[in-house]
């Protein structure tokens, strides 16, 4: 399950960030009926995104050595 709604957020997430798609839209293209519902599980999961970017990033930095 935590797999089918990660690819939905995800697929929601694309649709929203090409500025063509309006939230109720997004929602509605992934399954998901009510905003209120859409926007909290988007949050949750940028979130999530964002904190394995960081965490990706951190890594890089501390244990590899990359020439610059």
């Amino acid at each position: 399950i935590a797999y089918r709604n990660a690819v939905r957020m995800q697929k929601a997430n694309d649709m929203l960030s090409s500025g063509e798609f309006s939230v109720t839209q997004a929602a509605q293209a992934v399954g998901i009926e009510t905003s209120r519902f859409f926007v909290g599980n988007i949050k949750k999961f940028l979130a999530h995104v964002q904190t394995e970017e960081a965490a990706a990033e951190k890594f890089l930095e501390n244990y590899l050595f990359l020439p610059q």
